[in-house]
């Protein structure tokens, strides 16, 4: 049986879960996120967790979802939506190859739940979905026509980054805020 471990890095927790290819979670772990880690030290501590999840069994790669948008090409989390500052410009994926001698696939946590409910979950088999996540932030993935969207530059569907009026309006007219700003944990 082949096993991949899947990653959630939340606002504040951390979420790891080691997968069969059938989509079977086997051991499912939870760690406290600190705010202000480095990325380094960040990459270390999902390093420690995988080997601890796996030590009896071959694992053939590891999938971190971040809640940021990245530069699909480098594999970078840009500086605007990342939680964690140590993460921002951090190849984060790079290093946790090199720490733990597996393959890595980093990409936004939404899209990567999208995904995940496209291949075992509530949208398997259909050709249009919506994935929201929320939680310290509010995250979207889009599957349309039978594949995860993307967007023009990889950052996909950032539904939480839309730009609303602020309710209660105050004096002097609308404050502008982002959804995520007005509606997540």
């Amino acid at each position: 049986m082949t096993w991949m471990a899947g990653i959630d890095i939340g606002g504040t927790n951390l979420k790891a879960g080691l997968v069969s290819d059938a989509g079977k979670v086997e051991e499912f772990l939870r760690e406290p996120v600190e705010r202000n880690v480095t990325g380094e030290a960040f990459a270390r501590q999902l390093a420690t967790l995988v080997e601890r999840m796996t030590a009896r069994r071959p694992l053939a790669g590891i999938g971190v979802g971040v809640p940021a948008t990245l530069r699909a090409a480098e594999g970078k989390a840009l500086l605007r939506g990342c939680n964690l500052p140590g993460l921002n410009e951090f190849r984060l994926g790079d290093r946790l190859r090199e720490l733990t001698s597996r393959p890595v696939h980093v990409a936004n946590d939404a899209d990567m739940a999208m995904a995940g409910e496209a291949r075992f979950g509530a949208a398997r088999g259909v050709r249009n979905a919506v994935a929201i996540t929320i939680g310290t932030g509010i995250g979207t993935g889009l599957w349309l026509d039978g594949k995860l969207w993307e967007g023009a530059h990889g950052s996909g569907a950032e539904f939480g980054l839309a730009h609303g009026p602020d309710v209660p309006q105050r004096k002097g007219g609308p404050r502008w805020v982002t959804l995520e700003a007005a509606a997540s944990a």
